[in-house]
C-alpha cells in the first residue's frame, strides 16, 4: 500500500479536552503517544485511519493502549481493529484510499471469525484446525486490561518512589 510521507498534525492537539483527559489516566501518556503513531502509521499505509490489531505493537501500544484512546474517545473501535476518531476531519481521503481501508477491515474481521472458530476448537466444540501464526488474537477484555494497566501502573510509580527514596 502506498501512504503519505507525511499527516497533518493538529497544534491544538495539546489541550485538546480529550487529550488533557487522557493523560489524567493512568499510563495516558503513553497511550497519546500511541495515539501519535497511529497517525503515522495509517498515513504511511494509507489507511484512511485504520488500525489492524496486529499492527498494535508496531505503533508501540499494548491492549491498555488500545482501551484508553477507546474511551478518550480518540479511537473507534471496528472489526478488526480500530479506527482513528475523526481521520477524513484532518487527513487527506481519496477513493481508493477508502477501498483499501475496507478491503483491510474485512481482511481483519475475517481473521477475527477463525480467532472465533479457533476458541470454539479449544473448548471442544468443533474439531482443530492447524494455527495460522498470522493472526492478531482475540479483541481484548476492555475490563481486565484496564485493571492490569491500572496494577502496572501502581507498580511502576510505588518502583520509582523506592528509587527516590533511597
Amino acid at each position: 500500500m502506498t501512504g503519505l510521507p507525511w499527516i497533518r498534525f493538529d497544534t491544538s492537539l495539546p489541550d485538546n479536552p480529550k487529550v488533557l483527559m487522557l493523560c489524567d489516566e493512568d499510563g495516558g501518556r503513553a497511550a497519546l503517544f500511541v495515539y501519535c503513531c497511529s497517525l503515522a502509521y495509517s498515513g504511511k499505509h494509507g489507511t484512511d485511519g485504520f488500525i489492524p490489531c496486529r499492527a498494535l505493537g508496531r505503533i508501540n501500544g499494548d491492549p491498555a493502549d488500545a482501551v484508553l484512546l477507546v474511551d478518550a474517545d480518540l479511537w473507534d473501535e471496528v472489526p478488526g481493529g480500530w479506527l482513528i476518531h475523526g481521520w477524513g476531519e484532518f487527513q487527506h481521503v481519496d477513493e481508493a484510499s477508502r477501498k483499501r481501508r475496507e478491503k483491510a477491515q474485512k481482511a481483519a474481521a475475517a481473521r477475527w471469525s477463525k480467532d472465533a472458530a479457533r476458541k470454539a476448537q479449544s473448548d471442544g466444540q468443533v474439531p482443530p484446525e492447524p494455527p495460522d501464526d498470522d493472526e492478531p488474537g482475540e479483541p481484548p477484555d476492555r475490563e481486565q486490561v484496564r485493571a492490569r494497566a491500572v496494577a502496572r501502573a501502581r507498580t511502576e510509580r510505588r518502583a520509582a518512589a523506592k528509587v527516590k527514596a533511597s
